[in-house]
């Protein structure tokens, strides 16, 4: 079985809502890094069906249980917690074997398998569908829109320069109500109500996106209500873009922004940890080292690899630190970061909300840790752990814990998140006026006179 290591990206939806990955996640993965986990090597593949996954009939009894045995056994055997939380995994297989192998058809077969994983109180266990891997996670997918979920609606956050959402007149604060057929409040009852939705407002945007996104030239159609509350109707054509790729065996594509605010601050914004952006992170970096501060926005970042999160922290650390370390089976395992010569000095704000993920909270927890940066936004939903994907033989992939990440301090973020320096939330009157309130926070922190 095919296996990578990293810390990956959150499984954004709830598993009976059938949502993809970007990783949990799966938001890209070309490789995988895998130095934070002791033994475990690193490894460049491409993704590789199964027959069974080519053949996309229905599972055979005998594979059924196959599947259900090697979920359930390697949980037991290779979860970084022997004690699993607490839970009686033994019970567990009772209570869920005869329900999962008498599944009326595929995807009942699935999501049973998946309620049966969100039993345990961790993130990162996931079973992804192959019909799964292949759903687009980018903004393109969902015609160039990204929401949050703000008083309980669906609300446009930012719109992609000339995507379809743009040409179409969409703009920041206004309100999605409908995806093609379906309420957006029908979609939110849905996670609410979901045993194994956990993750609150993170849950219901990736609702709403879930249903927005889908391959290339497709199309679908939405509802929205404008600065003024009136209702419209449009369709949007997905398009295809440049930088697409594959990471942890999840079609994703890289969303990365650099450029210079007033002042010369420097912003840097990307959605993945991953190679892919490595090189113009670092160049971008080493071009900013004049600027009076940086700006790193890790909204919307879904976590990714280790290797890159280290190299991006060793431009903007003046010396050789622990950035972590990760509890496993085998023992715990030191994080080390490494520093350059031409580093950046100036001020650090990082940017952060409930859609910062995995490497991403680590990133910016690590860096507060050492002194190194302000945190500014809203609190991240606590899903940080060291996630494995193993194929199965149906030829879907599990998702599955082998290490729990820790600050330089000890500090566990997973299930605990982290709470920004300065809280700032973003709302939809401002969000109309053209108004990023967070992201003016944070050059305010830049700007702000020292004491």
């Amino acid at each position: 079985m095919k296996e990578i290591a990293l810390f990956l990206l959150i499984s954004f939806l709830p598993p009976t809502c059938g949502q993809t990955v970007p990783g949990n996640g799966r938001p890209d993965r070309n490789s995988v890094t895998a130095q934070a986990l002791p033994g475990v090597e690193s490894e460049h593949y491409a993704s590789v069906p199964s027959p069974a996954q080519a053949e996309r009939g229905q599972i055979s009894p005998e594979l059924r249980k196959e599947t259900f045995d090697e979920v359930w056994r390697t949980v037991k055997e290779e979860h970084f917690d022997p004690t699993l939380g607490g839970v009686n995994w033994g019970k567990v297989r009772a209570d869920y074997q005869d329900r999962v192998l008498s599944a009326t058809d595929d995807g009942e077969f699935y999501r049973l398998l998946n309620e049966m994983l969100a039993t345990l109180p961790f993130s990162h266990l996931r079973v992804f569908t192959p019909d799964e891997l292949d759903q687009p996670m980018s903004l393109a997918a969902a015609g160039g829109i990204d929401i949050r979920v703000i008083d309980g609606a669906a609300t446009i956050t930012r719109i992609e320069v000339d995507s379809p959402a743009s040409r179409a007149g969409l703009h920041p604060g206004f309100v999605i109500s409908q995806v093609d057929d379906v309420p957006t409040v029908k979609l939110f009852d849905k996670v609410t109500t979901d045993r194994a939705a956990l993750r609150g407002a993170s849950d219901l945007r990736q609702a709403v996106l879930k249903r927005m996104r889908g391959l290339p030239e497709t199309s679908f159609r939405i509802r929205y209500l404008d600065a003024v509350n009136s209702e419209h109707e449009v369709v949007l054509k997905r398009e295809a873009r440049e930088k697409e790729g594959r990471f942890d065996e999840l079609a994703y594509l890289f969303d990365i922004e650099i450029k210079r605010l007033d002042l010369g601050i420097g912003y840097l914004r990307f959605n993945l940890f991953d190679e892919n952006v490595e090189m113009p992170l670092v160049a971008a970096i080493q071009s900013m080292r004049g600027a009076p501060g940086m700006i790193i926005d890790l909204r919307g970042n879904n976590g990714g690899e280790p290797s890159v999160m280290l190299k991006l922290a060793a431009q903007l650390l003046s010396k050789p630190a622990l950035f972590g370390v990760v509890r496993s089976r085998k023992g715990v395992a030191q994080i080390k970061v490494k520093s350059v010569s031409k580093k950046y000095r100036g001020q650090v704000v990082i940017l952060i909300d409930g859609t910062s993920f995995s490497a991403a909270e680590e990133f910016a927890a690590s860096m507060r840790e050492l002194g190194r940066a302000t945190i500014v936004g809203e609190k991240t939903p606590g899903v940080d752990l060291a996630a494995v994907f193993r194929m199965l033989p149906t030829g879907a992939y599990l998702e599955y814990v082998e290490g729990e990440p820790r600050t330089p301090k000890g500090v566990v973020i997973e299930g605990r998140g982290v709470t920004p320096d300065i809280q700032v939330s973003l709302t939809r009157d401002l969000l109309l006026k053209g108004v990023d309130q967070q992201l003016e926070a944070a050059i305010a922190s830049i700007n702000k006179p020292p004491r």
